[in-house]
Order: structure tokens, then sequence, then C-alpha cells
């Protein structure tokens, strides 16, 4: 994937904002309560122009990720078994394709949640959220698909001593990681469509369980081959 089309959702949010921009109230409460099992109480309106917050956000994370990708070098506070010349630009070179493609998944996820606020502003109907949540699905399952794929490197992944001291460490947690991300992604989509209440809850909760888990499992050592006795 070209690293220009990380800019494709974020101009799409920007798109959103400005077709919908005049039906928007001046200031109106964001209803959500589709995506949650409880009802919040109510909190202040948000002025229309809030809109445009989320696009300027995704703009921005797209901008840091393009500028995170020629850094070289550490400086302090950055330890140097972090940020070195095999983790830095050179070893995202190496997989930039991916590093496109993740890119880019991050820009979606902050469009999807620009079209859920939109939604909550305009009151959309329950099916808009639930449409959304399985894109969120599909988002998670495209990730965990390409997450094997990366290098050791100082800003997607799993990154601690271990693992970017091991290329094969690396590798290992990531696959693992890679694996639970598709598991929550395919369980995202599944309960979108039969239980949307609870989606968001169980993506968090599926989400942070992965993480641990795969570096715990990634760094554990690969079990010996058995020896064979005469």
């Amino acid at each position: 994937m070209r690293k220009w089309a990380s800019v494709i959702p974020v101009a799409v949010s920007f798109g959103l904002s400005a077709a919908v921009f005049q039906r928007l109230p001046a200031s109106s409460l964001v209803d959500v309560s589709p995506l949650l099992p409880i009802a919040l109480p109510p909190g202040e309106p948000a002025p229309r122009s809030v809109a445009f917050l989320l696009p300027a956000v995704a703009l921005g994370v797209w901008l840091l990720f393009r500028k995170l990708a020629t850094v070289r070098t550490g400086r302090p506070p950055l330890p140097s078994w972090w940020l070195n010349e095999e983790t830095g630009a050179r070893a995202v070179q190496r997989f930039e394709p991916t590093y496109n493609t993740i890119s880019f998944a991050i820009t979606s996820l902050i469009a999807l949640m620009h079209a859920g606020l939109i939604a909550g502003m305009l009151g959309s109907p329950e099916w808009v959220f639930q449409a959304l949540t399985a894109l969120l699905g599909l988002c998670l399952i495209a990730v965990g698909n390409v997450i094997p794929r990366t290098k050791p490197n100082w800003i997607v992944g799993l990154r601690t001593k271990r693992t970017l001291g091991d290329p094969a460490v690396w590798f290992r947690t990531h696959r693992i990681l890679g694996m639970l991300m598709m598991v929550t992604g395919s369980i995202v989509v599944i309960m979108s469509l039969i239980a949307p209440a609870y989606t968001l809850i169980a993506a968090v909760g599926l989400l942070l369980a992965s993480f641990p888990i795969a570096y715990v499992a990634g760094v554990r050592p690969a079990s010996a081959s058995p020896r064979i006795v005469a």
C-alpha cells in the first residue's frame, strides 16, 4: 500500500463533516447509546464545530507517522535499545508496505470514530452504529493479518527491550498478537450483528487482553527439541 493512501480516510472525514455541517444544530447532545449497554447521564451539548475535531486528529496522526518513519537514531531521553540504526528509519523501510497499511488502518479507525460522532449528533438509527462496529471488526482483522509482517522497529508493535533485541522473539510475539487481533475482529463483527450494545466493550476488553497474552507467550523460550535416546 502506498504511503499516501493513509490520507484517504482523513479526506473522507473532512468531506463528511463539510457535507453535513449545515444539517447539524448549533449545539447538540451526542447520542451514542446504541453502542453501550447502559444509559449514560446526559453531558454538555457539543458545538457543531466539533465535527472537524477528529478529522484534524486523524491528519495529525498521519503526519506524525510520516515524521516518525524518518527518525534514525535516538536522543535523550530515548534509550538506545529502543531507537537506533536497526530500529529506526532503516527498519521501517524494510517493511514499508506493512507500515503504510497499519497507518491506513489507524487513520481509518479514527475516521470510524468520527462517523460514529456524526451519527450520534444527527440521531441516526441503530443500524448505522452496527455497520460502524462491523467495520471496526474488519479493521482489526486487517491489522491482525499484517502485524506479523512487521520488523523490529520503534513505532509500531510490542516494543520492549526483549522483543527489539531478538528478531525471533519479535516474530513469535507479533504472530500471536496478529492471530488474537483477527479473532477479536471476528468476534466484533459477529457481536455487531447480534449484540451491538456490547460490541465496543468486548472489543476494548479483548484487545487489552491480547497484548499481555501475546507478549508472555512470545518471550517464552521455544520448546527444545526432544532428545532421541538410542
